[in-house]
């Protein structure tokens, strides 16, 4: 919408306006001929059944709108609900920087924070005041970035708003685990939501769908992306939104701290054209992140490496990075087979899913290309019998693959509150078989830097499973776990728990977590 430079001016939700664009549900003045912007293909019905969240979206917008005349608007009296709003908010903001003090500072603070929107536009600046900050909608803003400031200060992945009868809880994923950090009041919490659709240019008015979109935030020194998701339920949409900060994940594969022997077959698996190399866990165990990890140490100059990604999580510079879309047709092994007449030299498929995916990538591994990939699997053994599950020919696993690396995310222990203690019998057994006398280990204990957990950070647990010639020699002929097993035992195969007893034995982590990641070893 542009005003031509009518005598009346134009105006956009009450606001006059020079240029802006247009959203669903908006209301235009021309004169005194007032008109509303519908969906082409919507019915005014619907638009007009869902009046609030227009009215909502009309609020936020001011809020989110930036000050760029000198001009001061003038500023409407606040009604009694909007001043009792208000006073909510300023308790909210309150507690959050309680929260965000006792933990561990950055070099910026929360008015640093430039909220960029799904098209790259700059819709409220770390510098810029902002027109209506009387408002309840400028307050959904101002809590939105304190949110995101606190998720930056505590190391979040994951941001959960979750409406309930009488209010909103929001938790963090920090660590993985769950944690409680605020109960919003739920005025606040749907401008919230209001502001992250607008940011994310998401439907306002559709209120009962699953919605999914993207926002970025621009803080000194780096650009942070952010995945958004609303999904209906009892009480209103919960929203969750993925952070994706760089600076938080390990970027080249000596960074993922790996023991010295696994590093140097990873490096020397990475330099090969040919052969596959999996990365296996449940989800949430950073198996993307090693993959990206493993990209990084490659020659991009002199390779043409391309992805088929489900997100695209992070992008690399020199890398062909192609995002799946089911709903056109442009599934895992669909651009497999494409991908496969790009000339690559390296193919990263996000994940082996079905039998179709799978025999295209490993007879890619056996033809000249170097693949790498990740699977749902227990273990290294566990991702054989996967393979063989999902049809594969054992005389392809036998010549395709390189190596099944296994890993767990396991909890650092608190350096400023873990507690010392005597290993029990059992596990002075354990490690001593492993690793020799350990005469003292430690537990969480819980302090307010790292929410009583006991915990602060995340430390990956590997196996490595390289194949050697006896381990293809027991797929070809008749795969089992004993025999399998037996192979290994002339390589420097070591399990998954004897990775995390070796933290343990550092002071790194405790028996309860290395049993929480791996389990108990029968």
């Amino acid at each position: 919408m542009r005003d031509l430079g009518s005598r009346n001016g134009t105006q956009l939700n009450g606001e006059r306006i020079t240029t802006e664009p247009l959203h669903p549900g908006d209301t235009i003045l021309i004169g005194q001929t007032e008109i509303q912007f519908i969906v082409p293909g919507r019915e005014a019905v619907e638009l007009a059944g869902k009046a609030q969240p227009a009215e909502q979206d009309q609020e936020v917008r001011r809020g989110l709108k930036l000050k760029r005349s000198g001009r001061s608007n003038k500023k409407k009296p606040a009604s009694d609900e909007t001043n009792r709003i208000l006073a909510i908010a300023s308790e909210h903001e309150r507690e959050l920087h309680r929260l965000a003090e006792s933990m561990p500072a950055i070099a910026f603070g929360e008015q640093q924070l430039t909220l960029i929107n799904a098209r790259e536009k700059v819709v409220h600046d770390s510098g810029d005041t902002l027109v209506g900050e009387e408002e309840a909608g400028f307050e959904a803003v101002r809590l939105l970035r304190l949110l995101l400031w606190v998720c930056f200060r505590i190391r979040a992945t994951d941001l959960h708003m979750e409406p309930k009868r009488e209010h909103c809880q929001i938790r963090l994923r920090v660590d993985g685990m769950m944690v409680d950090v605020i109960n919003l009041h739920s005025t606040l919490a749907t401008k919230i939501n209001s502001v992250v659709k607008i940011l994310s240019e998401i439907d306002i008015a559709q209120q009962r769908s699953i919605q999914e979109g993207h926002f970025t935030v621009q803080v000194p020194g780096r650009r942070v992306d952010y995945r958004v998701s609303f999904t209906p339920s009892v009480f209103g949409q919960k929203l969750v939104i993925r952070i994706l900060d760089l600076a938080n994940a390990p970027k080249y594969l000596r960074d993922l701290q790996l023991p010295d022997w696994m590093y140097r077959q990873l490096n020397r698996a990475a330099k090969q054209d040919t052969g596959m190399l999996l990365v296996c866990g449940p989800t949430g165990s950073g198996k993307t992140t090693t993959l990206y990890a493993l990209l990084r140490s490659l020659d991009l100059q002199h390779r043409n490496v391309i992805t088929i990604e489900d997100p695209v999580e992070y992008q690399i510079e020199g890398v062909t990075q192609i995002p799946i879309s089911e709903q056109q047709g442009n599934t895992f092994s669909t651009l497999l087979r494409s991908v496969l007449r790009q000339d690559p030299d390296v193919i990263l498929v996000g994940e082996i899913r079905d039998s179709e995916t799978a025999r295209i990538a490993i007879q890619a591994a056996i033809t000249g290309h170097l693949v790498l990939s990740t699977v749902h699997a227990k273990d290294g053994l566990g991702t054989v019998f996967r393979l063989l599950d999902l049809g594969v020919e054992p005389y392809l696993i036998g010549s395709g693959l390189h190596l099944v690396l296994t890993q767990r995310l396991a909890r650092q222990l608190c350096p400023k509150c873990k507690d010392p203690m005597r290993p029990s019998p059992h596990q002075s057994r354990m490690l001593q078989q492993l690793i020799g006398s350990v005469p003292t280990v430690y537990r969480p204990a819980g302090c307010s830097a790292c929410f009583d957990t006991g915990y602060s950070g995340r430390r990956a647990v590997f196996e490595l499973m390289v194949a050697n010639q006896e381990l293809r020699d027991v797929i070809l002929r008749d795969p089992n776990m004993a025999d399998m097993r037996k192979a290994l035992e002339k390589t420097l195969f070591t399990s998954l728990i004897d990775g995390g007893h070796r933290l343990v034995a550092e002071g790194i982590t405790g028996f309860d977590e290395v049993t929480r990641i791996a389990g108990v070893d029968e």
